[in-house]
């Protein structure tokens, strides 16, 4: 079963780097087959969320950008 760092989170509050969690879950009978680092596959990424568009004197823009 592949569980993901971010799901374990949303129930659990976890506070320690990821080889003493894989430790504890081992000793808690667990097991660990492997751990992925997946960010490291991923460079220059910016993440950004639009809350609100307005206009803005002076520049002039395509209405159909915002259709």
């Amino acid at each position: 079963m592949v569980v993901l760092l971010s799901w374990l989170k949303d129930f659990v509050d976890i506070n320690v780097s990821i080889d003493v969690l894989c430790d504890k879950l081992v000793k808690a009978g667990f097991e660990v087959d492997s751990v992925t680092d997946l960010s490291k596959s991923y460079q220059n990424i910016v993440v950004g969320k639009i809350t609100q568009i307005e206009k803005h004197n002076g520049i002039c823009y395509n209405k159909e950008v915002f259709v």
